[in-house]
């Protein structure tokens, strides 16, 4: 119960404090990554959250926070959704290591990385890579839409860092937030196994990739 009002307050705290520099590969880093090797930070799914109309009508407070993330968990436990962020660092893994002629790193730490210390995930990724993207979900879940409230939306935001390991240094880094215009109602979106659940969130995987891509990795 401890570890889950902690994950609560981590949750709301990931969503309005967390500080994003906007850092984009430079000249000098985008030879220096050329031919070297790269991983992905892996790490346990976030906490998703649900948001309901009858949420909203109890603003605010701990036990309406609890819900929502306890329902939101609920929903991803029983349709075996993946948390965005690991699909948005696979795919700019992949875009670095064809447009840099990286290698992807065979090795994997054994424990999931539970740290957003950099100079501890450089610890624990030097000898296994040169390079580490690290994506962490700041929020995802699913919403009622406030101007109709029979029918919902996903919600997702991410920050991304690309991390020198050998000099424990972030090297790129960028926020994304992606709102959809799509909206479904609940039932349909969570309807076998939340099939539309799990495209919404692989659409906004797609398009943080793709702003990542762009914008911190200068890449078309």
């Amino acid at each position: 119960m401890k570890k889950f009002f902690c994950s609560i307050f981590l949750l709301i705290f990931l969503s309005n404090c967390v500080f994003t520099k906007n850092i984009s590969l430079s000249s000098d880093e985008f030879n220096n990554v050329h031919g070297k090797t790269i991983a992905v930070v892996s790490r346990e799914k976030s906490d998703m959250t649900l948001k309901t109309p009858f949420h909203a009508a109890f603003i605010g407070g701990l036990l309406v926070s609890f819900s929502m993330v306890y329902q939101g968990n609920k929903i991803v436990k029983e349709n075996d959704i993946d948390d965005p962020s690991f699909l948005v660092a696979k795919k700019l893994q992949s875009d670095l290591a064809k447009s840099h002629n990286l290698k992807i790193a065979n090795s994997l730490v054994s424990e999931k990385v539970d740290t957003y210390n950099v100079s501890k995930i450089s610890d624990l990724y030097r000898g296994i890579a040169d390079y580490v993207v690290d994506v962490r979900t700041l929020n995802w879940g699913l919403s009622y839409v406030s101007a109709d409230i029979s029918n919902y939306a996903i919600i997702y935001s991410s920050q991304m860092k690309l991390i020198d390991v050998k000099n424990s240094k972030v090297i790129a880094e960028n926020a994304c937030t992606f709102t959809p215009y799509k909206k479904y109602q609940k039932d349909v979106m969570l309807a076998d196994k939340a099939i539309i659940l799990k495209q919404e969130f692989i659409g906004a995987a797609d398009a943080c990739a793709k702003l990542f891509k762009e914008i911190a990795f200068n890449l078309k």
